[in-house]
């Protein structure tokens, strides 16, 4: 899907490892249940076997007219020809991202504190992933949680720049989690797993 016909939907469903679904499958699922943004999170697999799970989910996202993120893989999302790509404060910077995948990709990027927000909204990106709101077992190298005030404060920060409206707040498993996103300043949520899959 072109950036220029989607708007960011208010939920994002994010792949994760599961022993009895593939990334693709978790897609597929997820779009038919009539979540339109998924983003495809693959970690410590060889690049074929990502990509072959990132082409198996476009035939779904294609089918639905919906959105597929290729997380952390600038190569990928250009190969595969998908909605766009999910950067870590790791990964290739935005900016470089920009100058490989042109305007019509999807460029979204992680924060973790206060000052990635900031330094984030100088970039060429189209959304922010705030999180994680909560604790979750899928990140090894798990951040400082935004749950209730940090969260409110982290979007007061920098509300009035042009980034304050593609805030995602990332989480785990649980969907009773919506509720506190939102009421913190989540304007959408971003899940990471399969539980209601």
């Amino acid at each position: 899907m072109h950036k220029d016909s989607f708007t960011i939907a208010p939920f994002q469903y994010i792949t994760v490892d599961h022993p009895e679904m593939t990334h693709a499958q978790q897609a597929a699922r997820a779009y038919s249940a009539g979540c339109q943004w998924v983003q495809i999170r693959i970690k410590d697999r060889p690049l074929n076997e990502i990509e072959r799970e990132v082409v198996q989910a476009l035939e779904s996202a294609l089918a639905y007219n919906a959105v597929l993120i290729v997380d952390d893989y600038v190569s990928l999302a250009e190969k595969c020809k998908a909605s766009g790509v999910h950067l870590g404060k790791l990964d290739m910077s935005p900016t470089e991202a920009r100058q490989i995948l042109g305007n019509h990709c999807i460029i979204g990027a992680t924060a973790n504190t206060f000052d990635d927000i900031r330094q984030i909204t100088t970039m060429p990106v189209d959304y922010i992933g705030v999180g994680p709101f909560r604790f979750t077992r899928t990140k090894k190298k798990t951040k400082p949680d935004y749950w209730h005030r940090g969260l409110s404060v982290a979007y007061e920060t920098c509300d009035g720049s042009s980034a304050y409206d593609s805030y995602y707040s990332y989480w785990g498993y649980y969907l009773r989690r919506f509720a506190g996103a939102y009421r913190y300043g989540g304007l959408w949520c971003g899940c990471i797993g399969s539980g209601g899959l």
